[in-house]
């Protein structure tokens, strides 16, 4: 499966780590709205402890995720761990968390309907991204 991850791209390099790991809560929960009317919020959360055990097995300090934040209602857990890592790592440990998530629910949807899915989501979240970069740029901006 190819899909992008929106959290990943040429302009999280010069993001926080506490930036990039509210970017991770933000996309999870738009996986959570997008596909709980789909397979429902418990399938939605065994697809995601699933895979955030698969990704613990590269990022162990992941371990220390509560099983709380797998309700998909807070992920106060997540982003703290992450916050407290370096930009590459949280990049990293997201795109592996993601695949990972990507790759079960393909299997357990079809790898085509999860790819469609889940570029919409990315899609969605791209344009929210923009958006808030725009409207930053604009109270940036000095009027003469």
């Amino acid at each position: 499966m190819h899909t992008k991850n929106s959290c990943v791209s040429a302009t999280t390099k010069d993001k926080n780590p506490g930036e990039l790991a509210a970017q991770s809560v933000a996309r999870w929960r738009q996986i959570d709205l997008a596909l709980t009317p789909i397979i429902g919020r418990r399938g939605i959360l065994a697809i995601y402890k699933k895979a955030l055990n698969i990704t613990r097995n590269d990022f162990p300090w992941l371990a220390v995720v509560s099983e709380g934040d797998a309700a998909f209602d807070n992920f106060v857990s997540l982003q703290s761990v992450l916050a407290q890592q370096t930009s590459a790592a949280v990049m990293a440990a997201n795109l592996a968390l993601h695949r990972s998530f990507n790759k079960l629910l393909g299997s357990l949807i079809g790898e085509s309907l999860s790819e469609r899915l889940l570029q919409s989501i990315d899609a969605c979240f791209h344009r929210e991204e923009t958006h808030l970069h725009e409207a930053d740029l604009l109270s940036q901006r000095e009027y003469a």
